[in-house]
């Protein structure tokens, strides 16, 4: 049975350095290692990665952080998913006539779990390192977290504009803000995107940053003064 990879307290994944691994690994691996990148089953990131861990085979995967939107929550929780579903980066030996070592361990670790490595023309495809280390830096620098957009403080009665989800583009009219969330009503529509005549309005939940006002305030004048500005038609 597969567990899922965001589990309910994020794991705290700490990047070793590359002589970390060299230097922890197998007594009698070759010195020549590279990154190569692993296909494996839905939601088995996170736990290919410990369970790589334990026979030895050291495993990277990025992640992500996002926030929980349940509805009866009044606090939302931050969670770890993987950036890259489904794929993980491992270091393997390289062999001398050019072949990946240590397939068996990835094997006998994941089973069938284990979907192969992601290969160019049949040959697995290595990852420079300085490609990892950029990633992992941007990783622990925050580049992957969520960044909450500014939230205007709306009013009652004022008109949004939804950007998120499948009512995308809707203008729709704020009924109350509390909890930090939105109560919306707008005009339900038929498959011709037509208004339907007295029909009863589609009320909805959303997150403050999911909307954004339908008439927003125009931006100031340019210094030159002319409004709006003038095309350019410099040669």
């Amino acid at each position: 049975m597969s567990v899922p990879c965001v589990p309910s307290v994020p794991p705290s994944i700490s990047f070793k350095t590359i002589k970390e691994i060299d230097r922890n690994g197998p007594r009698n691996a070759p010195e020549r290692r590279s990154w190569y990148v692993a296909q494996v089953a839905a939601k088995m990131e996170m736990q290919a990665v410990e369970l790589l861990d334990g026979q030895g085979v050291p495993a990277y995967c990025p992640v992500e952080t996002h926030l929980s939107r349940h509805s009866q929550a009044r606090r939302r929780k931050r969670y770890m998913i993987p950036l890259l579903p489904r794929y993980l980066f491992v270091r393997l030996p390289v062999e001398g006539d050019g072949a990946v070592g240590g397939m068996d361990a990835v094997r006998k670790a994941l089973g069938s779990a284990f979907l192969g490595l992601v290969a160019v023309a049949g040959n697995p495809r290595p990852v420079a390192d300085r490609w990892i280390e950029a990633l992992s830096l941007a990783e622990r620098a925050g580049a992957f977290d969520y960044q909450p957009r500014g939230r205007p403080n709306y009013a009652k009665g004022e008109q949004v504009r939804i950007m998120t989800g499948a009512m995308a583009g809707r203008i729709a009219e704020i009924v109350a803000n509390k909890n930090g969330r939105l109560k919306l009503v707008l005009e339900p529509l038929d498959a011709r995107g037509q208004v339907i005549d007295n029909a009863r309005p589609l009320r909805v939940k959303v997150e403050p940053d999911a909307v954004e006002p339908a008439n927003p305030t125009p931006a100031a004048p340019p210094e030159t003064g002319l409004w709006p500005p003038a095309p350019d038609i410099t040669p």
